[in-house]
């Protein structure tokens, strides 16, 4: 059986780019190693690539849509056939044919159908979807507005219609019964179709008043204008249980040579302990399903079985999105820092409504795990420079920062992702994304501002410059019952977007002690941290993982420490100034310095020396660093603004390699975060 590839491009995934205006922009994925950046569609991606289509001649491909009442199974089928009839106008590079829809809906009016439709803002609905209605005897179909010129079209046959057509033929004035409905649907499309006899046991049932119709000539072109490259029945669910395998029979049968794909949509039972006839029957199963998670309603979609191709296993979820009238983001002001954050929460970034699906967490893993860094180490440079305790961060790897409240591990992150793009930005191969569980993007742009004008006070360029420029994103994710397929999508598409170029990513994921009060959903999932590490090694992306230690907190980090390459903890230790100016004096030479610093250093010297000042920083130390290099080393991390620079020479981030000549102070708070007696 020969057959083609189509891309239906139903649940095409976009990013948000800034520059002087936003825009919504088809996402360019890399999904396999050494792979090229292409826009894809994760519907597609669930049959890796398309939906293998029989070409003409060849037996129809069997699809069995199945899921229980208001899982999805028509919205999913009418935008398939939607997207079907675009198909050349989506890929004329491709120049991909377009196909023509039958639809026939036993349950629905078409108005109600099309109305439902155009609630999702496809674009130019109008022109590919109408109601029509069957002309057994001139075998066409009779539809209400010119179709576009070379392109598809879905023409629905709705259950009005239906019974029309089973009122005129049969000569009855009374509304059929729903069991009636589907017999004329049956009828009226093995006439349509003509390669069909009426069967006998059909004649039998009760509609042997029907007359037959002169059947025109197999070669004319009434017939092959009338034959549809997709048929779609939805559904049998309106006649008994009992009686669904006698008509799901009849209508393949009946197309069993006149179309390309037949699509079935049938309801599942909910208890259902076996099989139907139907699912080992079809080509290819869909199933849909739903359930109830801490009140949270969640869709799935799954291909149970695809017989002449390959596809994805496993369940991934499934949302329905209405259209988004009046938030389209075109012209919309990216210096606004209001328009933007609004923007980047508009998370799927869409145009239009319908069906869209969240990969699962082990879809990335299965993807993930032939890639990784493969060279030796590298290490990152940090600012302030760490000398002598550690040569920098290393490169596509995890480093994890811990430590009580106020260690300055966040202003640490920070400036490291700042001093990465800036001081490589002439190179222009930087990019950085920060993942904010608490801080929304107001705040942490306006932090990041902060320690920009105090660090990098020479540069022109500001925070907001590199988010429009797209080196920079800040990615806030509002709390709520965010799955973690929704949790992992946004980053990915957010990762995708800042590689763009083969640029180097440096990855910020702030306050993961936020995970279980603000998206209980994701902490509950046990791969969750683990699975996004992974993702971000097999990204090649440098990631740094912040985290409090305290009481009610996970002893692992939600599986970060065992996984981090390097871990940092960040605690405030007291020291006697003494001991504290003689760790300063034996790296900064304090006692050798002139000028301005120098005098003010005598001054401090001169007023705390000899006393019993106490002295309270942040003890940097390494706690764990993978690949056999010695742990332990630790330094003084000080904040120094610049109405108070003390022994330092300029404000900002200071770090200072503790000697093991003095003492090395004791800790202000235990390790989760108690008070200790003085």
């Amino acid at each position: 059986m020969t057959s083609s590839i189509f891309r239906t491009n139903i649940s095409q995934p976009f990013w948000c780019s800034l520059g002087d205006e936003a825009s919504f922009q088809a996402a360019k994925v890399v999904l396999s190693e050494g792979g090229e950046e292409t826009a894809i569609s994760w519907f597609d991606e669930l049959f890796e690539g398309g939906l293998s289509i029989p070409d003409e001649g060849s037996r129809p491909l069997t699809v069995l849509v199945t899921g229980p009442p208001g899982s999805g199974k028509t919205t999913l089928v009418m935008e398939l056939c939607y997207r079907l009839a675009r198909n050349r106008r989506n890929n004329e590079d491709l120049n991909e044919e377009s196909l023509f829809t039958l639809y026939i809906s036993t349950e629905q009016e078409a108005s109600r159908l099309i109305e439902n439709a155009k609630s999702f803002g496809y674009e130019e609905l109008e022109k590919y979807v109408v109601e029509t209605e069957i002309d057994a005897k001139k075998g066409k179909v009779q539809e209400k507005l010119e179709w576009p010129a070379n392109f598809g079209r879905v023409a629905i046959w709705g259950r009005d219609r239906i019974a029309e057509h089973f009122a005129k033929e049969a000569s009855q004035d009374k509304e059929p019964v729903l069991h009636n409905i589907v017999e004329a649907a049956l009828h009226g499309l093995s006439l349509f179709l003509i390669q069909y006899p009426l069967p006998e046991e059909l004649v039998k049932r009760g509609i042997q008043r029907l007359p037959w119709f002169k059947k025109p000539s197999q070669g004319s072109k009434e017939v092959e204008d009338a034959t549809p490259d997709v048929l779609v029945i939805d559904s049998l669910n309106i006649v008994e249980e009992e009686e669904r395998s006698y008509f799901f029979e009849q209508f393949r049968a009946a197309t069993s040579s006149a179309s390309r794909m037949v699509i079935f949509v049938l309801d599942s039972a909910p208890t259902a302990t076996a099989h139907e006839i139907w699912e080992y029957a079809c080509d290819v199963v869909i199933s849909l399903d739903d359930q109830t998670v801490n009140d949270y309603y969640l869709r799935s979609i799954q291909v149970v079985k695809a017989r002449y191709q390959s596809h994805t296993w496993g369940k991934q979820q499934l949302k329905i999105y209405k259209g988004y009238k009046g938030t389209k983001p075109s012209g919309a002001d990216a210096g606004n820092q209001s328009d933007m954050d609004l923007l980047r929460r508009s998370h799927p970034y869409r145009n239009e409504g319908g069906i869209f699906i969240y990969p699962s967490i082990h879809y990335y893993l299965s993807m993930y795990k032939r890639r990784g860094p493969l060279h030796t180490p590298r290490f990152a440079t940090t600012r302030p420079e760490l000398k002598g305790v550690l040569e920098g961060l290393p490169e596509g790897r995890c480093t994890a920062f811990i430590g009580s409240r106020g260690g300055h591990k966040s202003h640490f992150g920070y400036l490291h992702l700042l001093h990465r793009i800036i001081d490589h930005q002439k190179d222009d191969n930087e990019a950085a994304l920060v993942i904010s569980l608490r801080d929304d993007e107001k705040m942490t742009w306006q932090t990041m501002e902060k320690i920009r004008e105090i660090e990098f006070n020479q540069s022109k360029i500001t925070v907001n410059d590199l988010q429009k420029q797209n080196k920079l994103e800040i990615l806030y994710y509002h709390p709520g019952y965010i799955t973690p397929e929704e949790f992992f999508h946004r980053m990915f598409i957010s990762i995708q977007r800042l590689k763009k170029g083969k640029r180097n990513l440096t990855v910020l994921f702030n306050s993961l002690d936020q995970l279980a009060s603000r998206f209980p959903l994701c902490a509950k999932q046990e791969i969750f941290i683990p699975g996004i590490l992974e993702a971000l090694t097999g990204e090649n992306a440098t990631s740094i993982f912040i985290a409090v230690d305290e009481r009610g907190q996970p002893a692992e980090q939600y599986g970060l420490l065992p996984m981090a390459d390097l871990i940092l903890s960040f605690y405030p230790h007291r020291f006697n100034f003494d001991d504290y100016y003689d760790h300063l004096d034996e790296v900064w030479h304090l006692e050798a310095q002139k000028g301005s610093w120098g005098r003010r250093i005598q001054k401090v010297k001169a007023e705390y020396a000899g006393e019993k000042t106490q002295i309270d920083a942040v003890v940097l130390q390494v706690v764990r660093f993978a690949g056999g290099q010695q742990a332990g080393a630790r330094g003084i991390l000080e904040l120094v603004d610049k109405g108070g620079l003390g022994l330092h020479g300029q404000p900002g981030l200071q770090f200072t390699k503790l000697s093991s000549k003095y003492d090395p102070g004791q800790p202000i708070f235990s390790r989760h975060g108690d008070l200790l007696e003085r």
